[in-house]
């Protein structure tokens, strides 16, 4: 499953973490003991068979310049080996403007531990972007990040609504898609405008399933290539 957590209440000062314990014993993240039913609180719950390690807290230190934002939701890993072990991070922080933050990560086989080796955030200069909520990572790994909100501005004056979005990036590089190689980052304007809530590929390669959220009767939409 590439979508590892997608918290939309999320503690402010803890990001995201690894449910490792799958790798250490070949178990899937799926295979454990459920927990048992508690009242909502600040404290994680999570199966005895399972560890929870933090990676990176809102107020660290981003690579190039700048600091984790608070408000995460959508995370999704992009393997860059076979057998998973190194890869990439990709994390919304919704409520803050354009922020997508992408951490190069490697298992240490060793130690039991993933090792974070950079945090950097994601530059939307030239595109403006917000309310970063759900996502997904497509079959070619990229990310698509997703914005929850449509207001009606063109601030780019590119005759598009600037919000209500879904925005495809490269999480080797960290760059927003300029699909016309004209030296402008665009914006995924086939897959339609509206307050997305999260997105989902098929195997396919070319159907995609978004939720829209913040409605008085909520949509499913199904997109295809």
């Amino acid at each position: 499953k590439q979508d590892f957590c997608t918290m939309k209440s999320c503690l402010s000062f803890l990001i995201c973490g690894f449910l490792f314990s799958g790798i250490c014993h070949s178990q899937t993240i799926g295979n454990f003991q459920s927990v048992q039913p508690v009242s909502q609180g600040p404290t994680l719950q999570i199966p005895a068979t399972h560890q929870f390690q933090v990676l990176i807290q809102s107020g660290n230190s981003l690579g190039n310049g700048g600091t984790m934002p608070v408000n995460s939701d959508y995370c999704g890993y992009v393997s860059a080996t076979d057998d998973s072990r190194t890869g990439h991070l990709c994390i919304n922080s919704e409520f803050v403007p354009g922020a997508v933050t992408i951490l190069d990560v490697n298992y240490d086989s060793t130690m039991g531990r993933w090792q974070r080796n950079a945090a950097n955030s994601v530059s939307f200069s030239g595109a403006a972007t917000s309310t970063n909520c759900g996502g997904a990572i497509t079959p070619w790994k990229t990310m698509v990040t997703c914005e929850e909100i449509d207001f009606n501005f063109d601030l780019t004056g590119d005759g598009y609504r600037d919000y209500g979005w879904v925005i495809e990036l490269d999480p080797f590089t960290r760059q927003v898609k300029d699909y016309d190689n004209n030296g402008t980052k665009d914006k995924v304007w086939a897959m339609g405008r509206f307050k997305h809530e999260n997105c989902a590929f098929a195997a396919d390669s070319i159907t995609v399933y978004e939720g829209e959220d913040n409605s008085s009767n909520g949509c499913l939409f199904k997109y295809v290539a």
